[in-house]
Parts: structure tokens; sequence; C-alpha cells
């Protein structure tokens, strides 16, 4: 199955929650984006990277807005974030609060980001990290969680104010370069190699006047079943893969075949699916994707055999889908790992 990174359904309520309170229709664009706001807005849920992206660029477009990122950043929203949002306000200092982002951001971010925490000399560098590859999104992306971010903190400490900004994109207009740097009131540098902030120590250990220790201590009670949770996600649709990997060998696979092996009901086997994001169609799909790039990528396959491992009624019923998959056929892609000729199903 694909590795796609992914982000949690509470990181798409900011956007599509922000998105609506600037006068976006954010739900229909969602939808014409093939995502389903019932399902993708639960917190759990699992947004694949590619889908974002794309919804993301589609509300940026509708706005007509180059800072369309700062913009929704500003839209600050802390109760969407849950358990992660009292974890941060409930730490004893601004460091200490990026630590625990460091932790718990999986719940917001799935594998899509994170945050890095590094020392240089007297100064502490927080650095952004995100897996979006389009560097409009990157932009918009950066932009709305630096504000969220820094507008949380100076919400319990007026005298947060980083000694230097880093942003690896240059603002579009002159007009943007000076809105971005009166909101964050630092100095900016614009392409730079990485983003992020950098802060002295003393800074650092600035208190934040949140919630206080026992609020903490339940926050992170909270947080690390939530993370366990997920971990327990992840598990059961690592069991399910596997025997959809072993069915597949034989027959096509069955969602009642599979829900049987594991001791769970059919009904119970779509909850698990549905709490990790994909549907039994998307996972099988996914595995015979794979399955179908290594089969081909053996010699004494020819393209008929792969078809017929995989269960596809013909060798077309295959092609069609396998050029669906990645663009070309299954001859053209044993081609390009330079197969012997007489191994190609021409």
């Amino acid at each position: 199955m694909s590795d796609e990174p992914f982000l949690r359904g509470v990181a798409l309520s900011q956007w599509a929650y922000g998105a609506e309170r600037l006068g976006l229709p954010s739900f229909d664009i969602m939808r014409s984006c093939n995502i389903d706001p019932v399902q993708a807005l639960d917190p759990a849920s699992k947004v694949p990277l590619s889908l974002f992206e794309n919804y993301l660029l589609e509300l940026a477009l509708a706005s007509g807005d180059e800072l369309f990122g700062l913009h929704i950043g500003q839209q600050i929203m802390p109760a969407l974030y849950g358990s992660l949002s009292m974890v941060m306000m409930s730490a004893e200092s601004l460091e200490d609060g990026v630590r625990l982002a460091i932790r718990y951001s999986p719940l917001v971010v799935g594998s899509a980001g994170g945050l890095e925490l590094r020392d240089d000399g007297d100064d502490k560098i927080f650095i952004g990290l995100l897996a979006h590859r389009n560097p409009v999104v990157r932009r918009h992306w950066i932009e709305a969680v630096g504000a969220l971010i820094f507008q949380a903190f100076r919400f319990n400490n007026q005298a947060f104010y980083p000694d230097k900004i880093f942003f690896e994109h240059t603002p579009c207009s002159k007009e943007a370069e000076k809105e971005i740097s009166d909101f964050f009131g630092s100095p900016i540098q614009f392409g730079s190699s990485f983003n992020g902030a950098r802060v002295t120590k003393k800074k650092a250990e600035l208190r934040v006047h949140g919630y206080g220790k026992y609020s903490l201590e339940m926050a992170r009670q909270i947080a690390d079943h939530q993370l366990e949770e997920q971990k327990h996600q992840q598990s059961m649709i690592s069991k399910i893969k596997l025997h959809i990997r072993d069915m597949m060998s034989t027959a096509p696979p069955r969602r009642e075949s599979v829900a049987e092996r594991l001791g769970i009901s059919s009904r119970t086997l779509d909850r698990r699916l549905a709490e990790a994001g994909v549907t039994w169609q998307k996972l099988v799909d996914s595995i015979r994707s794979q399955l179908a790039h290594e089969y081909l990528a053996l010699p004494h396959y020819k393209v008929k055999d792969v078809a017929s491992m995989l269960g596809f009624a013909d060798v077309r019923a295959f092609q069609r889908r396998f050029r669906h998959w990645t663009g070309i056929s299954p001859s053209q892609y044993k081609k390009s790992l330079n197969q012997p000729e007489g191994s190609i199903e021409r």
C-alpha cells in the first residue's frame, strides 16, 4: 500500500471552518474535491496529502487572496485542536510547549508535518517540517501555521516575539511582504533554507500563563490515550492488509472472509477502516497496485500472468486498471525496467 503522507481531520477543520469565516463556500469546495466532509472532518480521520493539497489550492483560488494562508491562521480556533491545544497551553514555558507539540503533533498533522527543536549556542531554533511538495501549498501552510502558533503563544504571554523568523518562500509582492512583517512583528528572512524561528534562551523560558499543572496532567493523559488509539488503528490496518495479500494469492479477497479471519464482524471491520480514513475498496486497490508493481518486476511473469494472479477477469481489465494507477501500460512498465524482450507481453 502506498505510504502517502496524511493529515488528520482536525487539521483539515482549521482550513474548512477558517475559510467559511472568511466567506468562502468551503464545504462545497470540499465536496468538489472528492472529500466527504462528514468523514474527513472527524478529528481522527486520515486525509491523504494529495486530496488536502488539491482542496487548499481550490480554496486559495476561490479566495483570490495571495495571503490566504496568513489570513486563515489568524482565524485561530484553539478548541478545534482538543488535547493538543490543552497540552501546549498548560506547559510551564514556551520551550516546554514546543516540546509537547513535537510529541503530540501527529494527533493533528498525522505524517504530513511536524516540529523540531534545535540548540544553537544560547538560542533555540524551532523548525517546521512539512511533506507538501507544491510550493504554493507550502507557502500558505507555513504562513497559516506560523500565524496560528505565534498568535496562540502571544495570547498567553504578550512578551513572546521571535528574534528572527525564517521562511523558505519569497513574498508575492511588496504589499504582501509588509503585511506579513507587520503581523509577526519580528525580523523575517525570506528565501531561507528552512521554515522556523529563532528565540533566545531567555525567551524560550518565558512562562505560559495558561491552564496550569493539573490541566497539563489531564491533557497529557487524554493525548497519550489518543496516540495509543492511533497506534491500535494502524496495527489493525496492518493485519487487514496482511490477510488481503494472503487471500489475493488464491482468489479476490472478500470483506466477510477477512473479518471472519480476524474474529470480528464485517460492520466492525468497516468501522476500523473508517477510523483509519480508508475504505475497503481503496485498501484492496492499493494492495493490488503494489503487488502489480512487484510481480511485473519479475522477468518470468508475463502481463497475463500478473492479471490472473491479482484476480482480474481478463488481461484487458488489468491493463486498464494499471494505466489508471500509473499512466502507462503494464508492458511499458516492464520495458522501463529494462527486462529482456522475451518477458514482455505484447
